[in-house]
């Protein structure tokens, strides 16, 4: 591969695994949907009544509040019943325990580099930018992970999985019926 090649390949994966990202969170946005029983993917009029949801479930900034807030909406629409548990499972199946998040913002804001001296694959990488105040309270001097054109195409497919996981959560989340809650007072 040559250096040109390289810089291509490594620059493309980048931004396919920050594009497959945004795939996650419009993906949790549809499991959040679902769990109010608007998530209606072939009914272009329902959008509309989804849009106040929606704008509620991106102004949250960060992944992990969205995705405490869409938990916190599968409890109260499906109670701890089989939706819930399928929820919980698949949390822990795809390991969504903050680190994936923390890959997609180090791939967002860490910084390219370039050493010609290592092997084809490697010359590129992805490391913290050292005057970033964030980088310098999440990482130490030495346990700053280095993303090479390996580490992006890996991230890019862990994060398609993701998405097609929360794609096929929210379509079955919204085929379930809620279970009847008496209205307060009565």
């Amino acid at each position: 591969m040559t250096i040109d090649e390289e810089r291509d390949a490594f620059h493309r994966a980048l931004g396919l695994a920050i594009a497959r990202w945004a795939n996650v969170e419009v993906a949790l946005r549809n499991v959040f949907l679902a769990s109010l029983g608007v998530y209606t993917p072939d009914d272009p009029r329902a959008l509309s009544i989804a849009d106040p949801a929606a704008a509620a479930f991106f102004s949250v900034m960060s992944f992990r509040g969205k995705l405490t807030m869409t938990t916190a909406a599968i409890r109260v629409s499906f109670g701890n019943g089989e939706v819930s548990r399928g929820w919980d499972n698949l949390l822990k199946r795809l390991k969504l325990d903050g680190r994936r998040s923390l890959k997609r913002n180090d791939l967002a804001h860490f910084s390219v580099s370039y050493n010609e001296e290592l092997a084809p694959g490697r010359r590129y990488m992805l490391t913290k930018t050292p005057w970033n105040p964030t980088n310098l309270r999440l990482y130490s001097r030495n346990d700053s992970p280095i993303y090479h054109l390996e580490d992006l195409l890996t991230a890019e497919n862990e994060f398609a999985e993701i998405s097609r996981e929360f794609g096929i959560f929210a379509a079955r989340a919204q085929q379930q019926k809620r279970p009847r809650r008496s209205s307060p007072g009565g």
